[in-house]
């Protein structure tokens, strides 16, 4: 399989990475191209949608696509004894939507908890810093810290987000380094690759958060919301 940076596209890359669609009912998010034809039923809740729905908001896609953008530029003058200044356009831009990520996962969360406004933008306030939210946050509301959730998808989808995890930490670390003291030549050569190969894990990695912990809060309220009479009761397909 192609890796992320050998490909090359005549379209934006984010509708190859970000092409995740959610259900409009219990919240569900996969690739299912089913969902984009109107009155399709989802096969996890079994209710109709009226029509596909991304599961990326536009802020999300663009930074994928600016990661992009960067990977593929070119520096005006080549330098082989400094740093690329595309490398580092890459770590911040990767780091920005790792924090992008977490905000909007938790966001969700505390929506689908049915937390009143005023205690969702409290908790935000509190956590303004990203560790407070990857550590603090995140295990207030979903009850796991963060490398045991890691560790659950992980073996729900046997697929190891370890390596994802752990890149998400250290390109912080070399983010804040940089911003702070100027230091680039922490980052890596080939650093911009391995942040742009790391995309479709990462986007994969907030997608089995979601379906892990926020679809079963909607999907226990739409449940209970089904009349035992009626003719659209749930009977569920567990393809969490």
């Amino acid at each position: 399989m192609n890796k992320l940076s050998e490909i090359r596209l005549q379209q934006e890359i984010s509708t190859l990475i970000c092409d995740y669609l959610i259900c409009q009912n219990c919240s569900f998010i996969d690739r299912d191209r089913d969902r984009y034809r109107r009155g399709e039923k989802c096969k996890v809740c079994g209710l109709a949608n009226d029509a596909g729905r991304l599961a990326f908001h536009l802020n999300i896609s663009t930074l994928v696509n600016l990661i992009n953008e960067a990977y593929h530029s070119k520096s005006a003058i080549e330098n082989l004894y400094r740093p690329e200044s595309k490398n580092i356009s890459i770590l911040i831009l990767f780091c920005t939507l790792r924090e992008a990520l977490i905000n909007d996962f938790l966001l969700q969360n505390m929506r689908a908890n049915q937390l009143p406004k005023s205690i969702i933008y409290k908790l935000l306030d509190d956590n303004k810093m990203t560790h407070q939210k990857f550590n603090d946050l995140f295990s207030v509301i979903t009850g796991d810290k963060w490398d045991k959730a890691i560790a659950n998808i992980s073996e729900i989808k046997s697929i190891d987000f370890c390596d994802v995890s752990t890149l998400m930490k250290e390109a912080s670390r070399m983010r804040n380094k940089f911003l702070h003291d100027g230091s680039a030549w922490a980052i890596p050569p080939d650093y911009g690759k391995t942040c742009m190969d790391a995309l479709p894990s990462l986007m994969a990695l907030f997608v089995a958060l979601h379906n892990l912990y926020t679809h079963p809060l909607i999907y226990k309220r739409l449940e209970e919301s089904q009349s035992p009479e009626g003719n659209a009761s749930i009977e569920r397909n567990d393809l969490a």
